[in-house]
């Protein structure tokens, strides 16, 4: 018989939020005034929003994380973060949620409607 995987749970507000820190540039939180921001996308149900800002007039970036895998999007151009340490990261948060690299591998290809 063959033993079927429990799905994993969702990725939390609070873990979504720990991996965009991971994908941002490492010297980005000691910027004065840096901050992140999370909003809700209607139309992307399926991912957590985040704008990270300080206190200049441009804003540092947009992020869009995915509640299935972890993976994190920039939602205006519509490509995925990749870093070593976003990487390892992503690997403990997946390991903690109960995702199999199998069920990764199948969720994987959903991306924010960009």
């Amino acid at each position: 018989m063959a033993q079927s995987i429990p799905p994993a749970r969702a990725v939390t507000l609070q873990e979504a939020e720990e991996l965009v820190r991971h994908a941002l540039d490492p010297r980005s939180p000691s910027l004065p005034g840096f901050g992140l921001d999370s909003y809700q996308d209607p139309d992307n149900p399926d991912f957590y929003f985040f704008e990270a800002d300080w206190d200049h007039p441009s804003n540092i970036g947009h992020f869009a994380v995915n509640k299935k895998t972890g993976d994190v999007w920039d939602p205006f151009v519509c490509s995925r973060y990749h870093s070593r340490r976003l990487l390892q990261f992503q690997k403990h948060v997946r390991e903690t949620i109960g995702l199999s690299e199998q069920q990764y591998l199948k969720l994987s290809k959903q991306r924010p409607i960009c």
